[in-house]
């Protein structure tokens, strides 16, 4: 027993000298790797304090180094801005005598100016008379009636169906008295017969326009409208696409396109730069179009077919009465109100031929109470369509675009007819095209600007005419009758300083235009035309062909074409056209000022090597040492110092 305690107690002993022995060893160990990295730490520590010493002794050289660069360039500058000034105080009283003579000639070569003289009774007035006795209308209501055909309201159009048959004419006596009224044109045909082209071509006068031309800027007449004050509005269940609906003030149209379930959306437009008075016009108009959305639906809710499409289309006459009835309140402000029914169309694709003809029957009422609201209100009332109708026999439905009817004449003749103050009724038989109507609507209210890509024509609805005569520039002209009865003569009026002359209220019939060119290729020179409705006429050479625009505008002979002018002298075939001659006169004005331009300058070059050059050397010098004293010593390119004042002034070396 003692020997087995002796031995548990040197076992137990020697356990725990090992213990010991292993926790010595381990805190060593700690001791020495903390002392280790509190050496890494300092190392660390100290290197970025080197990094950060480096660093900013690289930006204090950067600094100073980039505010030496800027002190040259300053420098630098000055010295350019001083020579520069120099230069152009040398050249300047050439460059001021050059653009003198230039402005001078050219004053009678390019003016832009245009002079209007309006015409009453056949005699000049003033704007204000003109004004009171030319009879313009306050607004224009341009009503499109979606695929009417003109064989179905027209007694004297006649039309076929494609199995042969003749189509009948549907009974609209209220509305056929009041065409008796106005202005018909019998014969107006379309190249295109569909909805979006049709609508696009009325309103942009281009007879292969589509939607994406009646985005353009100044295509179409709601652009040229708004340049002359006009606001714009839209009433479209039918045609109401994007690029139309972005040209109006207020629009309000059917999205769903659809008779029964009529839910329509007003847009309002506020891209345009408007006066306060229009902008609260416009926000009646909003209201009233916002009114009668609303109660769209109740319109279409019989039960009966036909009085749902009679009610789709009696919607939008009554909507239009509204706003309408609204400018009434505002005299002086004139608008431009497009309507478009789509019922006329929809019945005839759904419903057939007869349901077609009952379908304009029961619009006679409605139809003819607003064009004499129209009337009664001085507005202007133009009733046409985007396209025609065809049907294949009697008891089918009818079309307008595929192949099978696009080619139909019912499919390509539409109405047109014009009710307006200053228009006298008339039947227009002569040809004439969709594309018409655009400028048409605009000669409505004397306006003679152009839609940017018409190439339709205005045609002869009003009383009297508007001559625009282009290309006058250095020309004395002279407008007379054709018995030779002297209407305008500008060099009677103090000369001519304008480009372009505007004649308002002239007669319809043949007048003379004479025009003298002054100057080294002048000449008489004589223009007959024969004025039927807006004419727009460049001014050319004799023997060319006359850029007459317009109904009825034609170039007569003149003259000169028979080997004399109306003078008696001889013809001036050989002389320079009216283009020819400003360019000619450009030319040598800019080769004459271009060698004198060099002459100066071989001079100015020339004149260091002299006794008065270099006199004229030391005076610059001195002047521009006194305004800039900070320039610093150079030596001149000839190895000569000048030196004044401790101060040397360096010129270029084109400059010496």
């Amino acid at each position: 027993a003692q020997r087995a305690q002796k031995t548990q107690k040197a076992q137990k002993a020697q356990r725990a000298q090992k213990t010991q022995k292993a926790q010595k060893a381990q805190r060593a160990q700690k001791t020495q790797k903390a002392q280790k990295a509190q050496r890494a730490q300092k190392a660390q520590k100290a290197q970025r304090a080197q990094k950060t010493q480096k660093a900013q002794k690289v930006q204090k050289t950067q600094k100073v180094q980039r505010e030496k660069n800027e002190a040259t360039i300053q420098r630098t500058r000055k010295k350019k801005e001083v020579v520069t000034v120099q230069k152009r105080r040398r050249l300047f009283p050439f460059l001021f005598v050059s653009a003198a003579v230039v402005l001078l000639l050219l004053s009678g070569v390019c003016p832009v100016q245009a002079a209007d003289i309006y015409f009453s009774d056949g005699k000049v007035v003033s704007p204000a008379v003109y004004a009171s006795s030319a009879d313009l209308p306050s607004g224009c209501v341009l009503f499109i009636i979606d695929g009417l055909g003109a064989a179905y309201i027209y007694p004297d159009r006649d039309g076929e169906m494609l199995d042969g048959n003749a189509t009948g004419t549907a009974s609209m006596p209220l509305f056929s008295s009041l065409q008796e009224k106005g202005f018909r044109a019998v014969d107006v045909s379309l190249v295109n017969p569909v909805t979006e082209k049709g609508h696009s071509t009325i309103v942009t006068g281009y007879s292969n326009a589509d939607s994406e031309t009646v985005g353009f800027a100044g295509s179409s007449v709601q652009d040229v409208f708004r340049e002359n004050g006009f606001l714009c509005f839209g009433v479209m269940t039918r045609g109401d696409f994007e690029t139309m609906r972005r040209k109006f003030d207020a629009v309000v149209y059917d999205p769903s396109n659809s008779v029964t379930n009529a839910e329509m959306a007003v847009d309002r437009s506020t891209s345009f730069s408007r006066t306060k008075e229009q902008e609260e016009i416009v926000e009646e108009v909003t209201q009233v179009m916002i009114r009668r959305a609303g109660e769209a639906p109740s319109y279409v809710s019989s039960k009966t077919t036909a009085e749902r499409y009679d009610g789709y289309n009696r919607w939008g006459i009554d909507t239009s009465a509204d706003i309408v009835d609204l400018m009434k309140k505002y005299p002086d402000q004139k608008y431009l109100l497009i309507v478009n029914i789509g019922a006329i169309d929809s019945t005839g694709h759904n419903r057939g031929y007869f349901a077609y003809l009952d379908a304009l029957e029961r619009l006679d009422d409605d139809l003819a109470a607003f064009a004499s609201e129209c009337l009664r209100n001085g507005a202007a009332f133009v009733l046409t369509a985007d396209h025609g109708m065809t049907f294949a026999a009697a008891d089918k439905k009818g079309g307008h675009s595929s192949s099978a009817y696009k080619k139909c004449e019912t499919s390509l003749r539409i109405p047109l007819v014009i009710l307006a103050p200053g228009v006298p009724p008339a039947v227009y038989e002569p040809k004439a095209a969709q594309k018409d109507i655009g400028p048409t609507v605009l000669s409505l209210f004397d306006i003679t600007d152009r839609l940017r890509y018409a190439d339709g024509k205005p045609l002869p609805v009003r009383k009297t005419s508007s001559l625009t005569v282009r290309g006058v520039s250095g020309t004395d002209i002279v407008l007379e009758t054709s018995s030779g009865k002297i209407l305008y003569s500008s060099a009677a009026s103090g000369g001519n300083t304008d480009d372009t002359y505007r004649f308002f209220g002239l007669p319809k019939g043949d007048y003379v235009i004479r025009y003298e060119k002054k100057g080294l290729f002048g000449g008489t020179e004589t223009q007959e035309i024969f004025l039927e409705a807006d004419t727009d006429l460049r001014l050319q050479k004799t023997g060319q062909k006359t850029g007459n625009e317009g109904a009825g505008g034609s170039g007569g002979s003149s003259a000169q074409e028979t080997g004399s002018d109306p003078a008696g002298n001889p013809s001036s075939e050989k002389a320079f056209s009216f283009y020819l001659r400003p360019a000619v006169c450009l030319v040598l004005l800019i080769a004459v000022n271009g060698g004198g331009l060099l002459i100066i300058r071989k001079i100015i070059r020339a004149g260091g090597k002299t006794g008065n050059g270099r006199r004229n050397l030391k005076k610059r010098k001195n002047r521009v040492n006194r305004s800039v004293p900070d320039i610093r010593k150079q030596r001149h390119p000839s190895g000569q110092r000048m030196q004044e004042e401790s101060v040397v002034f360096t010129f270029p070396e084109d400059e010496r």
